[in-house]
């Protein structure tokens, strides 16, 4: 109490029971339909739109809903940035039925042919993951770093359905890893490209994606590529060689798909989206 500065126990409720219903809002059948529209919140009740299902032609009890008949619109709650937090997300032009990419027009055409929306990108695709990779493939009898063709490199987390950026740089067999502690350890990977005449080196940015099994471009494994290098696009790896990393489309696993002896060091810090759910 402010004026008699008495303290006195109170009660204090912590927690609260909502009650939560998921249900269905039918739109109406028609060669070309429209979405139906999210009632206005009213008294106490609030309606959260989760996704635009498609009901094709002879759907029944026992039939299954497709992932491509799905449009996630979910809104996923973000850490606040006034906390530090940083998040990654599609741009809202991607899942939102009122802006300028999802119109009635793009709806209809998905409801009459099947095709959803190629511009679609979920609204819960939010967060994602991060990892550096360093691969030492210089020398298989002699490289202590050496990993085989088909060599699991992360299965920390289910790596399918995501978008990825990666930023690379590959040196040739002069250099060694900055952590390494070698006895003459210069020059080092990874570095400034400051252009020391000592050794090769190569810096660049690619993206790679795993929702798409693209393997047949190359060959020798199964799986949407995450990055891709030969001899055409990096010089300083020996003819002949290959080094691709993709996502096993089985486990989810990150490997290792290799061919010849590159000769090179590498580094890569992968930056990859959260999974696209509704593939």
């Amino acid at each position: 109490d402010p004026a008699t500065k008495v303290v006195n126990p109170q009660s204090l409720v912590t927690t609260t029971a909502t009650t939560v219903t998921v249900s269905a809002i039918q739109g109406a059948p028609g060669a070309n339909p429209t979405p139906p529209a999210v009632p206005n919140d009213a008294g106490g009740t609030f309606y959260i739109p989760l996704a635009y299902v498609r009901i094709p032609p002879n759907f029944g009890p026992n039939s299954t809903v497709a992932g491509s008949d799905l449009a996630d619109v979910a809104p996923v709650a973000r850490i606040a940035r006034s906390v530090g937090a940083s998040t990654l997300r599609p741009a809202d032009v991607h899942f939102d039925p009122a802006g300028a990419m999802l119109t009635p027009a793009r709806f209809g055409d998905w409801a009459s042919t099947g095709a959803r929306p190629p511009i679609a990108l979920p609204a819960s695709m939010v967060g994602g993951d991060s990892v550096v990779l360093a691969l030492s493939l210089i020398d298989p009898a002699t490289d202590r770093g050496w990993l085989p063709d088909g060599a699991v490199l992360d299965h920390s987390v289910d790596w399918r359905g995501r978008l990825f950026r990666i930023h690379y740089q590959v040196r040739n067999t002069t250099a060694a890893f900055v952590w390494a502690r070698a006895t003459a350890p210069w020059p080092v990977m990874p570095s400034s490209n400051h252009g020391n005449a000592q050794t090769q080196q190569l810096t660049g940015l690619d993206i790679g994606q795993s929702i798409f099994d693209d393997s047949a471009l190359y060959g020798g494994f199964t799986g949407g590529i995450v990055f891709v290098a030969t001899n055409a696009s990096i010089p300083l790896l020996a003819q002949g060689s290959r080094i691709a990393i993709y996502v096993d489309p089985q486990t989810g696993a990150m490997r290792l798909a290799l061919a010849g002896v590159p000769g090179a060091l590498v580094f890569l810090w992968i930056d990859a989206t959260a999974p696209f759910q509704n593939a």
